[in-house]
């Protein structure tokens, strides 16, 4: 698989279909279905139109192999999801992002490990962190120029 990474978004049922691929390695539409037909109530015909957009976004790769097509992803999950994550913080206010990660971390549930990876990745941020960060927002974006 090629690392591509991207800035083009998806929409939540394209999301699904790449977590079926990114599970799978490479996929043929019917599998998809079969995977995701009952609980997205899907056609084939959906199936196919999702997975044609996800090949013209460049986020999967498409083979022909007999009558079927193989499909697999261009992306890799981390840098989809990564690239998901920054694209949202982006929108937020440089001031308010470490609100906003401590209420996404304060309501999911995680592992031992995902804790102790958060306090270790925390103790080295920390060490270079500035007391304070500037906004980054045009004034009247937001109340820190008030």
């Amino acid at each position: 698989m090629v690392t591509k990474e991207k800035h083009v978004s998806i929409t939540q049922a394209e999301w699904e279909i790449m977590k079926v691929v990114w599970a799978n390695d490479s996929v043929t539409s019917r599998f998809v279905l079969d995977i995701l037909g009952d609980k997205m109530e899907w056609s084939m015909s959906t199936v196919k139109t999702l997975l044609a957009r996800l090949v013209d976004k460049e986020y999967l790769t498409t083979q022909k192999n007999g009558k079927q097509f193989i499909y697999e992803a261009l992306v890799n999950e981390e840098v989809a999801v990564n690239t998901l994550l920054e694209q949202d913080l982006d929108k937020i206010c440089q001031k308010k992002k470490g609100r906003m990660i401590y209420q996404l971390i304060e309501e999911q549930e995680l592992s031992e490990q995902d804790i102790d990876n958060l306090v270790d990745l925390l103790t080295v941020k920390k060490r270079n962190a500035p007391k304070k960060l500037a906004c980054n927002c045009v004034v009247g974006q937001c109340n820190c120029h008030k």
